[in-house]
């Protein structure tokens, strides 16, 4: 029975090293395949038992193959941006199909990616890269470390980019020295349908180019001239959101009869009541305007280009009072406060001055933009944006030592926004902030120390980065980088327990646990490194080696089986 288990024992030794060699071969053969994890021979014995007098019952030798998985594989450059390998621990998560959710998903390190007919970047082996897709402000997805969150990189949606001009950020000194102009200015008011009157002699005038949503450039001219200290309780105004003189005016469908509102002037001396029609629906801004201008005397009123009802003084020696008694009334209306006829800031926008110094005539609730009282009666400007002829002016105070004299906002910088800017060529209405925290007013020549806006002209994408994050960045040839998507990593407990399938690829076992989603570069996770690949952890000297070794092991177990043979043929001729 020995001779026959002997016998046996040689031939499992045949098929262990037969086994040997096909990882042996296998690993050879991948030895340029990107990404591939080579295979390891292990043996282990088989007992079939002992006697009672510990007498070997022998059960041969298994073969089976060990995983390299988690062993890093050297990353060599190429020249293509799309080209990804990962040094350290994750795979990319592909799919083989897009459009079907069973196929995916599926994990790799081949990272040779291009895109396809369809806009996807696909890697050699006809799988789909998946990765967040990133919000507005350059997020993930809250459900970001879920495999649903996942969507395959897709570039066809950008075939190009514009950026309007959001924010404008300058750095201008205002020359001290400058001869201030007795406030309030005595210049030609135009028709009071236009609401403004311009300056026509400004001390500082820059023009600045921006861009509309369409992409096309446009110019956004500042003016500003040095005044004396104004009053800043000469002008009010009283605003509305609506915006045409045929709208409604809803603030007074809740009107009581009685309800009213008091408009006092001091050139000439007195008060007139305006009545509000009680619960009315059909009172429209014009049949306010209409009021004001047929009983107030001394006054003008016109709703201007940015659908605030204005109230001017006839005379610039005359001051404004509006009163609001009616509660249900002043939430709706407002008041800002300039110098006459110029300075007349809109309700809403941020106008570094605007504020009162009187803190019971800011009924409305505006934030006071000026350290309130101003320390220096030399500091004082006039203010214009005209933007696409949407004109937008104020006054602005400096400090003594020459900085902006303003209460910064949430974000620390004093704002002035230009709102609702209609450039007049089919884009949509725009808003720009202003930043005046770098102006400054010192003993020195008008200097422009920088402008920057962030808008962009349109632009075709002109090429693709990704940075060693995973974020997949789409460049344009106006200089606009735009980040789409961020590339995950995917991790797990055993990561040699996943399931080798063909293409170079593995899935998700019960041996290797459910996949981690993680950011490349944190907690762990390895770094992307585009134009690179990760090649093979094949060694070609070690396989050359193992061969060897398999080989002669393989003869040893035909050596053994013949030897048993003989043996047996031995035992055949006794007679």
């Amino acid at each position: 029975m020995s001779l026959f288990g002997a016998l046996f024992t040689g031939v499992s030794a045949l098929n262990a090293q037969s086994q040997s060699m096909t990882v042996t071969s296998n690993n050879i053969a991948n030895a340029t395949t990107t990404g591939y994890k080579r295979g390891i021979a292990s043996f282990s014995n088989i007992v079939t038992g002992f006697d009672d007098k510990s007498i070997l019952q022998p059960g041969g030798v298994r073969a089976s193959s060990a995983k390299t998985i988690d062993q890093q594989g050297l990353l060599t450059q190429t020249n293509a941006t799309t080209d990804l390998g990962v040094l350290g621990d994750g795979f990319f998560v592909v799919g083989s199909n897009p459009d079907n959710a069973v196929q995916f998903p599926l994990f790799t390190r081949a990272g040779q990616f291009r895109e396809n007919e369809q806009g996807n970047l696909e890697n050699t082996q006809g799988f789909t890269l998946y990765g967040w897709r990133l919000d507005a402000q350059g997020n993930i997805p809250t459900n970001f470390d879920n495999l649903a969150g996942l969507d395959p990189i897709n570039l066809t949606f950008l075939p190009g980019f514009n950026q309007p001009t959001t924010e404008v950020t300058a750095a201008i000194n205002l020359n001290a020295s400058e001869t201030p102009t007795d406030s309030p200015l005595a210049l030609p008011v135009t028709p009071p349908a236009t609401g403004f009157a311009t300056l026509q002699a400004p001390d500082f005038t820059r023009v600045i180019t921006v861009y509309d949503t369409l992409g096309q450039p446009q110019e956004l001219t500042l003016k500003a001239q040095k005044v004396t200290a104004p009053n800043l309780a000469n002008v009010q105004s009283v605003t509305t959101a609506l915006k045409t003189t045929t709208d409604v005016f809803t603030l007074f469908t809740n009107a009581a009869a009685g309800d009213s509102i008091d408009i006092t002037t001091t050139v000439p001396a007195g008060t007139t009541t305006i009545a509000i029609p009680a619960g009315s629906i059909s009172y429209t801004i014009q049949d306010f305007i209409d009021s004001i201008n047929g009983l107030v005397p001394g006054v003008t009123a016109f709703l201007d280009a940015n659908g605030q009802v204005q109230i001017q003084p006839t005379d610039p020696a005359s001051t404004i009072a509006v009163a609001n008694p009616v509660p249900a009334l002043t939430s709706g209306l407002g008041q800002v406060f300039g110098g006459t006829p110029i300075a007349l800031p809109p309700v809403g926008a941020a106008v570094v001055g605007a504020s009162p110094f009187d803190p019971a005539n800011n009924t409305a609730g505006y934030p006071a933009l000026l350290n309130d009282p101003p320390t220096n009666p030399q500091g004082w400007w006039v203010f214009e944006y005209n933007a696409g002829g949407t004109i937008q002016q104020g006054y602005v105070n400096f400090n003594p030592n020459g900085t902006i004299n303003g209460v910064p906002d949430a974000d620390g910088e004093v704002n002035v926004t230009l709102s609702n800017i209609n450039w007049g060529n089919g884009s949509a209405l725009q808003d720009i902030d202003f930043k005046l925290g770098s102006f400054s007013q010192l003993d020195s020549t008008y200097v422009t120390t920088f402008v920057e806006q962030n808008g962009t002209s349109f632009g075709v994408r002109s090429g693709i980065a990704i940075d060693t994050d995973g974020t997949v960045n789409v460049t344009f040839s106006n200089g606009r980088v735009v980040p789409i998507y961020k590339i995950p990593l995917a991790d797990f407990p055993n990561i040699n327990g996943l399931n080798s399938q063909s293409l170079n690829v593995f899935t998700a076992s019960n041996t290797s646990g459910e996949a981690i989603l993680g950011e490349a570069n944190k907690n762990g996770s390895g770094t992307i490194f585009g134009g690179s690949l990760e090649s093979s952890n094949v060694d070609l000297a070690e396989e050359f080696s193992r061969m060897i070794i398999t080989q002669r092991a393989y003869s040893a177990g035909t050596k053994v089986i013949n030897t048993a043979d003989q043996m047996l043929q031995e035992l055949l001729n006794i007679r």
